[in-house]
């Protein structure tokens, strides 16, 4: 696909339209029907294909045989048509809708040129959003959305002939300019750092206004955010979860390609990475996020992706918008640090592995405790060159009962807990068992170490890669008055591997005992990864525990199944002495 990038693209957007064309009369009937909550086959997200279907209804290519066909226009017309319901006026509220939508159907009326009363009605809707987009402050949502509504009002400026919101457009988005962190990116709320996964969605709207007004503020904005996306990612594309306060790890950032990473050199090799990452995603039979909400949610930017790639970027540079012109910086052997207020961590290179650490804290999962901004306690990260993602996978949802962190610290204040079971959302309390107060990632003695520092103690964890398929890592407590210390390690395991207790394939559930090791064994690398476990010690693994796949659950069961699950391995101390050690060793080796 690197090497046609457009036609690639057109392809895949072509295999997608049928997911569309299958479920579109679920989402139809449950949209008309009001059932458009989050959760629901009703909600915006699966609506948003409609600028995807248009445009390729619209979009001339040897490789689009969708081009003019009649389903496309008419499902793209349904789709919007149920949209003005999600704008609800009310005092002081003049919408509650997400910009992607006014943005699409704003779109569609170029693209398709509806006829007199269809046009009218997505004026009116259009219109409405406008007054909210343009009155609105910024803090009620993430940048990316802000940056959206700025591309809004721009074009809404441009299809309706308003050239006051082009310029309305252009200055928000110079405001939000100024709060572009020195490393790139936007803060996911102040201190909770960035979202790896959703810089793509940052990315795209700077790249777009970019390219429509020329405006070299922005495009230098565009270009800083393109490099700390390329230095601070996995050599394959995958994101490194554990730096993310939104998301899980993205195979591939979770999005064919990204619009503005063909900005700058390291970006065009990030963008070939990801377009390898995602050919090697659709060989397997399972999505990428294990959801069906974000596999119609991101058809909207593969639309607009296609759009931008043909429409806005000369074709000489869009030919060359996904080749490998530059190493990334994970490629090589070397340590990188960044101790900010807005961003900490740490990333290893050494041999076939990468090591990542983040010491990132943040007092919003304990004070706000929002479903869109994920726990950050899952800290540790490792990626091998044959296995991918060995250990990881990222945060987890304030609401469910485990939470992925390293360590736990149970003094019995706010109620006791078992093997990481903590229950969070019902005792809010707990969260101050896991949720440390002060974190730092550093390099001691040639090793990376994470330290986490509690009321009740300190646990240091120190990660030292022996070769090319051993990695050690140990910790070291001191702890007083804590009944008791739980400390956890995220297994990945891909889809297809066998999960192997003891070197025997049987169900984990939500507490199976570990005595010696735990394997994931085959799946699309064909490796198996040994995790051992500490020993004099009572062990036990919590499998699957899945990626982030909604903010809210859906109504009825979703088929999609996640790329890879988490193996939680829980080792439980309970009247731990005041100092000790444990030590987990992790070994990769390919099958035969």
């Amino acid at each position: 696909m690197q090497d046609d990038l457009l036609g690639g693209l057109v392809k895949l957007a072509v295999r997608r339209a049928e997911v569309v064309r299958r479920d579109a009369p679920e989402i139809l009937a449950c949209a008309r029907a009001g059932k458009n909550e989050y959760g629901q086959a009703g909600n915006y997200a699966f609506l948003q294909s409609a600028y995807f279907l248009g445009f390729l209804h619209a979009f001339a290519h040897p490789e689009n045989a969708l081009y003019g066909q009649a389903w496309c226009r008419e499902t793209a017309c349904a789709f919007t048509d149920v949209l003005p319901q999600y704008l609800k006026a009310s005092p002081g509220k003049k919408a509650v809708t997400a910009e992607w939508s006014p943005l699409g159907a704003l779109e569609l009326m170029e693209l398709l040129r509806p006829e007199p009363e269809r046009r009218e009605a997505w004026t009116h809707f259009v219109e409405r959003y406008v007054e909210f987009a343009c009155e609105r402050p910024f803090g009620f949502t993430s940048p990316n959305h802000e940056a959206w509504r700025e591309l809004f009002l721009y074009r809404a400026g441009q299809v309706l002939r308003r050239p006051e919101l082009c310029e309305m457009g252009l200055f928000l988005c110079k405001q939000e300019l100024t709060y572009q962190t020195d490393e790139g990116f936007w803060e996911e709320g102040r201190h909770h750092g960035p979202s790896m996964s959703y810089n793509t969605l940052m990315l795209e709207p700077l790249a777009w206004l970019y390219r429509l007004t020329g405006d070299e503020e922005i495009g230098a904005a565009a270009r800083r955010l393109a490099r700390f996306m390329a230095e601070w990612c996995f050599p394959d594309g995958c994101t490194v979860g554990a730096f993310d306060g939104r998301q899980s790890t993205a195979f591939g950032f979770g999005v064919p390609v990204c619009p503005g990473l063909e900005l700058v050199a390291a970006g065009r090799t990030l963008q070939a990475r990801m377009l390898r990452a995602l050919q090697d995603r659709e060989g397997l039979a399972s999505s990428g996020r294990g959801s069906a909400w974000y596999d119609h949610f991101g058809l909207f930017f593969l639309g607009t992706a296609l759009r931008y790639y043909s429409e806005q970027v000369p074709a000489a540079e869009a030919a060359q918008a996904a080749r490998e012109d530059a190493p990334l910086p994970a490629d090589h052997d070397g340590t990188r640090e960044a101790h900010s207020s807005a961003f900490d961590g740490l990333m290893m290179r050494k041999g076939p592995w990468v090591l990542a650490l983040s010491s990132q804290n943040s007092d919003i999962p304990r004070q706000a405790q929002s479903i869109f901004r994920l726990e950050r306690g899952s800290r540790i990260e490792l990626w091998h060159a044959g296995a991918r993602l060995a250990l990881g996978m990222g945060h987890n949802r304030s609401d469910w009962p485990v939470p992925y962190a390293n360590a736990v610290l149970d003094t019995g204040f706010a109620g006791e807990t078992e093997f990481g079971w903590v229950d969070q959302a019902r005792h809010p309390s707990r969260r101050s068992y896991y949720l440390p107060h002060a974190c730092r990632s550093y390099l001691a003695e040639g090793c990376p170490e994470l330290a986490l520092h509690f009321a009740h103690g300190s646990v240091r964890f120190r990660v030292c890669i022996e070769d090319s398929g051993e990695v050690g890592i140990e910790a070291r407590w001191q702890v007083r008055n804590v009944l008791r210390l739980c400390l956890q390690v995220p297994l990945v395991v891909w889809h297809g591997a066998a999960l192997l207790i003891d070197g025997a394939e049987r169900p984990a559930g939500e507490g199976e005992p570990v005595r010696a090791s735990l394997e994931a064994v085959g799946g699309p690398w064909r490796h198996r990864v040994r995790l051992g476990v500490p020993e004099g010690v009572a062990t036990r693994v919590r499998y699957p525990l899945d990626p982030l796949r909604y903010y809210i659950d859906p109504e009825k069961p979703d088929d999609a199944v996640p790329i890879f699950r988490m193996a939680l391995l829980s080792s439980q101390w309970t009247q731990p002495p005041r100092e000790g050690c444990a030590r987990w060793q992790c070994s990769v080796r390919p099958l035969s």
